[in-house]
Protein backbone atom coordinates (compact mmCIF):
# COMPACT_ATOMS: atom_id res chain seq x y z
CA UNK A 1 0.00 0.00 0.00
CA UNK A 2 2.93 2.39 0.81
CA UNK A 3 4.71 1.55 -2.15
CA UNK A 4 1.69 2.27 -4.46
CA UNK A 5 1.17 5.72 -2.60
CA UNK A 6 4.93 6.52 -2.87
CA UNK A 7 4.70 5.41 -6.91
CA UNK A 8 1.47 8.15 -7.04
CA UNK A 9 2.88 10.88 -5.45
CA UNK A 10 6.20 10.26 -7.68
CA UNK A 11 4.04 10.12 -10.94
CA UNK A 12 1.80 13.10 -10.13
CA UNK A 13 4.67 15.12 -9.41
CA UNK A 14 7.12 14.31 -12.44
CA UNK A 15 3.66 15.06 -14.28
CA UNK A 16 3.20 18.30 -12.71
CA UNK A 17 6.85 19.01 -13.25
CA UNK A 18 6.23 18.21 -16.92
CA UNK A 19 3.73 20.82 -17.17
CA UNK A 20 5.40 23.21 -15.22
CA UNK A 21 8.13 23.38 -18.06
CA UNK A 22 5.72 23.44 -20.79
CA UNK A 23 4.09 26.32 -19.17
CA UNK A 24 7.01 28.02 -18.49
CA UNK A 25 8.61 27.11 -21.66
CA UNK A 26 5.86 28.34 -23.52
CA UNK A 27 5.98 31.84 -21.71
CA UNK A 28 9.49 31.98 -22.24
CA UNK A 29 8.81 31.56 -25.81
CA UNK A 30 6.00 34.50 -26.25
CA UNK A 31 8.30 36.75 -24.44
CA UNK A 32 10.76 36.00 -26.01
CA UNK A 33 8.47 36.52 -29.80
CA UNK A 34 6.77 39.28 -28.34
CA UNK A 35 10.35 40.72 -27.45
CA UNK A 36 11.98 40.51 -31.14
CA UNK A 37 8.70 41.85 -32.77
CA UNK A 38 8.71 44.75 -30.44
CA UNK A 39 12.64 45.72 -31.02
CA UNK A 40 12.07 45.70 -34.66
CA UNK A 41 9.11 47.46 -34.61
CA UNK A 42 9.69 49.97 -31.69
CA UNK A 43 6.53 48.73 -30.31
CA UNK A 44 6.49 49.73 -26.75
CA UNK A 45 3.54 47.61 -25.72
CA UNK A 46 5.19 44.43 -27.16
CA UNK A 47 8.39 44.86 -25.24
CA UNK A 48 6.37 45.14 -21.66
CA UNK A 49 4.30 42.83 -22.22
CA UNK A 50 7.55 40.58 -22.73
CA UNK A 51 8.87 41.99 -19.84
CA UNK A 52 5.84 41.25 -17.80
CA UNK A 53 5.54 37.53 -18.92
CA UNK A 54 9.28 36.96 -17.96
CA UNK A 55 10.79 39.64 -15.45
CA UNK A 56 13.85 37.62 -14.95
CA UNK A 57 14.66 37.86 -18.54
CA UNK A 58 17.90 39.58 -19.35
CA UNK A 59 17.20 40.06 -22.89
CA UNK A 60 13.34 41.36 -22.90
CA UNK A 61 14.93 44.16 -20.53
CA UNK A 62 17.74 44.97 -23.28
CA UNK A 63 15.09 45.05 -25.76
CA UNK A 64 12.99 47.26 -24.03
CA UNK A 65 15.56 49.60 -23.65
CA UNK A 66 16.67 49.95 -27.14
CA UNK A 67 12.95 50.52 -28.17
CA UNK A 68 13.08 53.21 -24.96
CA UNK A 69 16.34 54.69 -27.22
CA UNK A 70 14.88 54.91 -30.20
CA UNK A 71 11.89 56.16 -28.69
CA UNK A 72 13.60 59.49 -26.97
CA UNK A 73 12.72 58.20 -23.15
CA UNK A 74 16.20 58.61 -22.58
CA UNK A 75 16.04 57.64 -18.69
CA UNK A 76 14.06 55.12 -18.51
CA UNK A 77 15.76 53.62 -20.61
CA UNK A 78 19.23 53.71 -18.48
CA UNK A 79 17.22 52.40 -15.54
CA UNK A 80 16.05 49.21 -17.84
CA UNK A 81 19.84 48.54 -19.24
CA UNK A 82 20.55 48.75 -15.43
CA UNK A 83 17.69 46.29 -14.96
CA UNK A 84 19.57 43.96 -17.45
CA UNK A 85 22.59 44.44 -16.20
CA UNK A 86 21.37 43.10 -12.53
CA UNK A 87 20.16 39.93 -14.25
CA UNK A 88 23.38 39.41 -16.30
CA UNK A 89 26.31 41.78 -14.58
CA UNK A 90 29.19 39.82 -16.98
CA UNK A 91 27.40 40.70 -20.48
CA UNK A 92 29.83 43.54 -21.75
CA UNK A 93 27.19 44.43 -24.55
CA UNK A 94 24.86 45.36 -21.77
CA UNK A 95 27.49 47.80 -20.45
CA UNK A 96 28.48 49.01 -23.56
CA UNK A 97 25.02 50.42 -24.19
CA UNK A 98 23.93 51.46 -20.94
CA UNK A 99 27.43 53.74 -21.41
CA UNK A 100 26.05 55.03 -24.67
CA UNK A 101 22.57 55.97 -23.24
CA UNK A 102 24.50 57.55 -20.46
CA UNK A 103 26.73 59.98 -22.39
CA UNK A 104 23.24 60.52 -24.65
CA UNK A 105 22.12 62.09 -21.23
CA UNK A 106 25.35 63.54 -20.22
CA UNK A 107 25.41 61.06 -17.26
CA UNK A 108 29.27 61.45 -15.76
CA UNK A 109 28.59 57.22 -15.10
CA UNK A 110 28.78 56.68 -18.92
CA UNK A 111 32.60 56.48 -18.04
CA UNK A 112 32.22 53.65 -15.51
CA UNK A 113 29.97 51.65 -17.92
CA UNK A 114 32.60 51.87 -20.68
CA UNK A 115 35.23 51.00 -18.51
CA UNK A 116 33.45 47.72 -17.01
CA UNK A 117 33.05 46.87 -21.06
CA UNK A 118 36.59 46.90 -21.33
CA UNK A 119 37.41 45.12 -18.41
CA UNK A 120 34.75 42.16 -19.57
CA UNK A 121 35.69 41.87 -23.35
CA UNK A 122 39.68 43.43 -23.64
CA UNK A 123 39.62 42.09 -27.03
CA UNK A 124 36.70 43.42 -28.55
CA UNK A 125 37.61 46.50 -30.31
CA UNK A 126 33.90 48.76 -29.81
CA UNK A 127 34.28 48.88 -25.81
CA UNK A 128 37.58 50.29 -26.71
CA UNK A 129 36.87 52.89 -29.23
CA UNK A 130 33.66 54.00 -27.36
CA UNK A 131 35.87 54.24 -23.96
CA UNK A 132 38.34 56.01 -25.77
CA UNK A 133 36.15 58.20 -27.64
CA UNK A 134 34.44 59.19 -24.65
CA UNK A 135 37.83 60.47 -22.94
CA UNK A 136 39.20 62.67 -25.57
CA UNK A 137 35.58 64.72 -25.38
CA UNK A 138 36.08 65.13 -21.63
CA UNK A 139 39.52 65.91 -22.15
CA UNK A 140 41.95 63.38 -21.72
CA UNK A 141 43.21 63.31 -24.94
CA UNK A 142 46.35 60.66 -24.37
CA UNK A 143 44.32 58.28 -23.01
CA UNK A 144 41.42 58.31 -25.06
CA UNK A 145 44.07 57.86 -27.94
CA UNK A 146 45.64 54.83 -26.13
CA UNK A 147 42.09 53.12 -25.79
CA UNK A 148 41.15 54.30 -29.24
CA UNK A 149 44.38 52.74 -30.79
CA UNK A 150 43.84 49.39 -29.19
CA UNK A 151 40.37 49.18 -31.16
CA UNK A 152 42.00 50.47 -34.32
CA UNK A 153 45.15 47.43 -33.93
CA UNK A 154 41.89 44.63 -33.11
CA UNK A 155 39.73 46.21 -35.90
CA UNK A 156 42.04 48.05 -38.72
CA UNK A 157 39.11 49.09 -40.18
CA UNK A 158 39.16 51.93 -37.09
CA UNK A 159 41.92 52.84 -38.27
CA UNK A 160 41.46 55.64 -40.82
CA UNK A 161 38.91 57.23 -38.12
CA UNK A 162 41.92 57.11 -35.65
CA UNK A 163 43.98 59.23 -38.19
CA UNK A 164 41.60 61.10 -39.23
CA UNK A 165 40.83 62.69 -35.33
CA UNK A 166 44.04 62.56 -34.85
CA UNK A 167 44.74 65.02 -37.59
CA UNK A 168 42.13 67.57 -36.25
CA UNK A 169 43.04 67.36 -32.49
CA UNK A 170 47.10 67.75 -32.97
CA UNK A 171 46.57 70.58 -35.39
CA UNK A 172 47.77 68.56 -38.35
CA UNK A 173 50.91 68.38 -36.84
CA UNK A 174 52.22 65.10 -39.01
CA UNK A 175 54.98 63.69 -36.18
CA UNK A 176 52.49 63.72 -33.42
CA UNK A 177 49.94 62.37 -35.59
CA UNK A 178 52.23 59.46 -36.67
CA UNK A 179 53.41 59.23 -33.00
CA UNK A 180 49.94 58.85 -31.70
CA UNK A 181 48.54 56.11 -34.55
CA UNK A 182 51.77 54.47 -33.93
CA UNK A 183 50.87 52.19 -37.29
CA UNK A 184 52.21 48.87 -36.72
CA UNK A 185 51.49 47.49 -39.88
CA UNK A 186 52.15 47.96 -43.14
CA UNK A 187 48.36 48.63 -44.35
CA UNK A 188 48.12 50.78 -41.32
CA UNK A 189 51.60 52.55 -42.47
CA UNK A 190 50.36 52.63 -45.92
CA UNK A 191 46.74 54.68 -45.06
CA UNK A 192 48.75 56.65 -43.07
CA UNK A 193 50.77 57.84 -45.95
CA UNK A 194 47.71 57.97 -47.96
CA UNK A 195 46.24 60.79 -45.78
CA UNK A 196 49.88 62.72 -45.48
CA UNK A 197 49.79 62.73 -48.97
CA UNK A 198 45.93 64.08 -49.56
CA UNK A 199 46.87 66.83 -46.85
CA UNK A 200 50.09 67.86 -48.50
CA UNK A 201 53.10 66.43 -46.00
CA UNK A 202 55.04 64.21 -48.48
CA UNK A 203 57.99 64.17 -46.87
CA UNK A 204 55.75 62.28 -43.62
CA UNK A 205 53.88 60.02 -46.59
CA UNK A 206 57.08 58.76 -48.24
CA UNK A 207 59.02 57.83 -44.78
CA UNK A 208 56.15 56.01 -44.42
CA UNK A 209 55.83 54.53 -47.44
CA UNK A 210 60.11 53.39 -46.71
CA UNK A 211 59.25 51.97 -43.75
CA UNK A 212 56.57 49.48 -44.68
CA UNK A 213 58.04 46.15 -46.11
CA UNK A 214 55.48 44.38 -48.40
CA UNK A 215 53.16 46.86 -50.36
CA UNK A 216 50.09 45.42 -52.17
CA UNK A 217 49.60 46.62 -56.09
CA UNK A 218 46.59 48.37 -55.23
CA UNK A 219 47.80 50.00 -52.10
CA UNK A 220 50.69 51.30 -53.91
CA UNK A 221 48.62 52.09 -57.13
CA UNK A 222 46.61 54.28 -54.77
CA UNK A 223 48.95 56.43 -52.76
CA UNK A 224 50.92 56.65 -56.51
CA UNK A 225 47.71 58.29 -57.87
CA UNK A 226 47.53 60.67 -54.18
CA UNK A 227 50.83 62.20 -54.28
CA UNK A 228 50.00 62.69 -57.91
CA UNK A 229 46.93 64.60 -57.66
CA UNK A 230 48.69 66.53 -55.05
CA UNK A 231 51.54 67.28 -57.88
CA UNK A 232 54.28 65.55 -55.58
CA UNK A 233 55.99 64.30 -57.98
CA UNK A 234 59.29 63.44 -56.66
CA UNK A 235 57.54 60.98 -54.13
CA UNK A 236 55.14 59.67 -56.73
CA UNK A 237 58.14 58.72 -59.09
CA UNK A 238 60.02 56.84 -55.74
CA UNK A 239 55.93 54.74 -55.49
CA UNK A 240 55.87 54.10 -59.06
CA UNK A 241 59.31 53.26 -59.32
CA UNK A 242 59.68 50.05 -56.14
CA UNK A 243 60.47 50.89 -52.72
CA UNK A 244 63.35 52.67 -52.62
CA UNK A 245 65.42 54.40 -49.97
CA UNK A 246 66.97 56.65 -51.86
CA UNK A 247 65.07 60.00 -53.03
CA UNK A 248 65.59 60.26 -56.98
CA UNK A 249 67.59 62.60 -58.79
CA UNK A 250 64.60 65.20 -60.33
CA UNK A 251 68.10 66.90 -62.36
CA UNK A 252 68.73 63.50 -64.20
CA UNK A 253 65.45 63.72 -66.45
CA UNK A 254 64.97 60.49 -68.19
CA UNK A 255 62.28 58.98 -70.82
CA UNK A 256 61.09 55.68 -69.79
CA UNK A 257 60.87 53.28 -72.53
CA UNK A 258 62.11 55.34 -74.84
CA UNK A 259 62.40 53.46 -77.83
CA UNK A 260 58.87 51.49 -77.04
CA UNK A 261 60.81 48.35 -76.80
CA UNK A 262 59.03 47.04 -73.86
CA UNK A 263 55.41 45.80 -72.88
CA UNK A 264 52.92 49.03 -73.44
CA UNK A 265 49.84 49.06 -70.96
CA UNK A 266 46.59 51.49 -72.05
CA UNK A 267 45.87 54.50 -69.40
CA UNK A 268 49.49 53.91 -67.74
CA UNK A 269 49.24 55.68 -64.23
CA UNK A 270 52.70 56.66 -63.66
CA UNK A 271 55.56 57.47 -65.21
CA UNK A 272 55.89 55.31 -68.35
CA UNK A 273 53.93 55.67 -71.87
CA UNK A 274 50.67 56.78 -71.02
CA UNK A 275 48.11 55.60 -74.09
CA UNK A 276 44.36 56.29 -73.40
CA UNK A 277 41.95 53.86 -73.93
CA UNK A 278 39.10 56.10 -74.50
CA UNK A 279 40.25 58.23 -77.28
CA UNK A 280 38.24 57.96 -80.35
CA UNK A 281 39.23 57.82 -83.46
CA UNK A 282 42.96 56.36 -82.81
CA UNK A 283 44.52 52.81 -82.73
CA UNK A 284 47.90 52.47 -80.86
CA UNK A 285 50.28 49.38 -81.68
CA UNK A 286 53.60 49.02 -81.58
CA UNK A 287 55.30 47.95 -84.83
CA UNK A 288 58.03 45.40 -85.49
CA UNK A 289 58.51 47.00 -89.39
CA UNK A 290 61.18 49.44 -90.30
CA UNK A 291 62.04 51.37 -86.31
CA UNK A 292 64.45 54.04 -86.21
CA UNK A 293 66.45 51.69 -84.42
CA UNK A 294 66.23 48.53 -81.73
CA UNK A 295 63.19 46.32 -82.96
CA UNK A 296 59.74 47.84 -82.53
CA UNK A 297 58.83 51.99 -82.93
CA UNK A 298 55.07 52.98 -81.49
CA UNK A 299 52.91 53.14 -84.61
CA UNK A 300 49.49 55.52 -84.24
CA UNK A 301 46.47 55.21 -86.71
CA UNK A 302 44.36 58.28 -86.99
CA UNK A 303 40.28 57.57 -88.31
CA UNK A 304 38.26 60.64 -87.79
CA UNK A 305 37.36 63.21 -85.22
CA UNK A 306 40.23 62.96 -82.87
CA UNK A 307 39.33 65.45 -79.74
CA UNK A 308 41.69 68.73 -80.32
CA UNK A 309 44.21 69.56 -77.79
CA UNK A 310 44.14 66.31 -76.20
CA UNK A 311 47.06 63.83 -75.64
CA UNK A 312 47.12 61.20 -77.99
CA UNK A 313 50.47 59.46 -76.00
CA UNK A 314 52.09 61.24 -73.16
CA UNK A 315 54.71 60.40 -70.32
CA UNK A 316 54.72 62.27 -67.07
CA UNK A 317 59.12 62.82 -66.81
CA UNK A 318 60.75 64.83 -63.66
CA UNK A 319 63.06 68.03 -64.29
CA UNK A 320 64.56 70.73 -62.41
CA UNK A 321 63.55 74.18 -61.71
CA UNK A 322 65.07 76.85 -63.66
CA UNK A 323 66.58 74.94 -66.51
CA UNK A 324 67.16 74.18 -69.99
CA UNK A 325 65.84 70.89 -71.73
CA UNK A 326 66.22 69.74 -75.08
CA UNK A 327 64.21 66.57 -76.19
CA UNK A 328 65.20 64.50 -79.52
CA UNK A 329 62.69 61.99 -81.17
CA UNK A 330 62.34 60.64 -84.24
CA UNK A 331 59.24 60.41 -86.72
CA UNK A 332 57.45 59.24 -89.86
CA UNK A 333 54.16 59.95 -91.02
CA UNK A 334 52.32 58.42 -94.04
CA UNK A 335 49.27 60.16 -95.68
CA UNK A 336 48.09 62.68 -93.17
CA UNK A 337 45.06 64.48 -93.61
CA UNK A 338 43.93 67.39 -91.21
CA UNK A 339 43.40 71.37 -90.53
CA UNK A 340 45.07 71.60 -87.90
CA UNK A 341 48.74 70.67 -87.23
CA UNK A 342 49.84 67.78 -85.00
CA UNK A 343 53.26 67.69 -83.33
CA UNK A 344 54.85 66.79 -80.12
CA UNK A 345 54.62 69.48 -77.16
CA UNK A 346 55.84 69.80 -73.71
CA UNK A 347 53.69 71.41 -70.89
CA UNK A 348 54.52 72.13 -67.30
CA UNK A 349 52.85 69.57 -65.17
CA UNK A 350 52.38 71.22 -62.11
CA UNK A 351 50.54 74.15 -63.30
CA UNK A 352 46.79 74.40 -63.31
CA UNK A 353 46.41 75.20 -67.12
CA UNK A 354 48.93 72.84 -68.72
CA UNK A 355 51.13 75.84 -69.42
CA UNK A 356 53.10 75.38 -72.76
CA UNK A 357 57.11 75.49 -72.46
CA UNK A 358 57.78 74.52 -75.95
CA UNK A 359 56.53 72.33 -79.01
CA UNK A 360 58.06 70.48 -82.21
CA UNK A 361 57.78 71.40 -85.52
CA UNK A 362 54.27 70.37 -87.40
CA UNK A 363 54.01 66.81 -88.87
CA UNK A 364 54.36 66.95 -92.38
CA UNK A 365 51.88 64.94 -94.63
CA UNK A 366 54.18 61.85 -95.61
CA UNK A 367 57.83 61.88 -94.63
CA UNK A 368 60.47 60.07 -96.82
CA UNK A 369 61.52 57.27 -94.04
CA UNK A 370 62.38 58.54 -90.65
CA UNK A 371 63.08 62.02 -89.66
CA UNK A 372 64.87 63.60 -86.74
CA UNK A 373 63.53 66.00 -84.32
CA UNK A 374 64.31 68.18 -81.93
CA UNK A 375 62.96 70.81 -79.26
CA UNK A 376 64.45 73.46 -76.10
CA UNK A 377 62.61 74.05 -73.77
CA UNK A 378 62.88 75.78 -70.59
CA UNK A 379 61.28 75.11 -67.12
CA UNK A 380 59.87 77.56 -63.91
CA UNK A 381 60.96 78.25 -61.11
CA UNK A 382 58.43 76.14 -59.47
CA UNK A 383 58.53 73.38 -62.21
CA UNK A 384 59.32 69.71 -61.25
CA UNK A 385 57.72 67.36 -64.19
CA UNK A 386 56.99 67.84 -67.19
CA UNK A 387 54.62 65.85 -69.38
CA UNK A 388 55.69 64.69 -73.19
CA UNK A 389 52.51 64.72 -75.27
CA UNK A 390 51.53 63.66 -78.95
CA UNK A 391 49.11 66.33 -80.01
CA UNK A 392 47.11 68.37 -82.79
CA UNK A 393 46.48 71.85 -82.02
CA UNK A 394 43.29 73.51 -81.77
CA UNK A 395 40.43 73.30 -85.09
CA UNK A 396 39.75 76.96 -86.34
CA UNK A 397 36.46 75.46 -88.05
CA UNK A 398 33.35 72.89 -86.57
CA UNK A 399 34.17 70.14 -88.71
CA UNK A 400 38.36 68.71 -88.11
CA UNK A 401 38.94 65.39 -88.66
CA UNK A 402 42.37 63.57 -89.12
CA UNK A 403 43.53 60.61 -90.99
CA UNK A 404 47.03 59.08 -91.82
CA UNK A 405 49.66 57.52 -89.73
CA UNK A 406 52.53 58.28 -87.32
CA UNK A 407 55.19 56.27 -85.99
CA UNK A 408 57.22 57.18 -82.98
CA UNK A 409 60.55 56.45 -81.62
CA UNK A 410 63.78 57.18 -79.72
CA UNK A 411 62.93 59.93 -77.29
CA UNK A 412 65.72 61.31 -75.21
CA UNK A 413 66.27 64.38 -73.14
CA UNK A 414 68.83 65.99 -71.96
CA UNK A 415 69.65 68.89 -69.65
CA UNK A 416 71.72 71.73 -71.53
CA UNK A 417 74.55 73.22 -68.87
CA UNK A 418 73.29 76.30 -66.89
CA UNK A 419 70.67 77.58 -65.01
CA UNK A 420 68.26 80.12 -66.08
CA UNK A 421 65.79 82.31 -64.54
CA UNK A 422 62.84 81.44 -66.45
CA UNK A 423 59.51 83.60 -65.79
CA UNK A 424 56.48 81.67 -64.84
CA UNK A 425 53.71 83.77 -65.88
Amino acid sequence: MCRSISRFILTSAGLLACFWGVWFSGRCGMAELLSYYGSVSTSLPAVDKAVALTPDNPLVHRDRALVLLQSGHLHEAKLEFERAIERQPRNYYLWLELGRARDQTNDQGALTAFQEAVRLAPYYAEPHWQLGNLMLRLGQRDEGFAEMRQAAEIDVALFPSLVDLAWGAYGGNDSLVAKIVNPRIDSSRIVLARYFAIKGRPSAAIALFRAAHTVPETERRGLLSDFLAAKQFAEAHEVWAGKSRVQPDPTGAAITDAGFESQISFDELGFGWHLPSSLQGVRIAVDSANPHSGTRSLKIQLDGNVTPAAAIVSQLTLVAPNSQYRLHFAARTRELITESPLLIMVTDAGGRDARELGHSESFTKTSDGWQDYSLDFATGQDTTAVVVALLRRDCQVSHCPVYGRIWLDDFSIEKLPGAIIAADQ
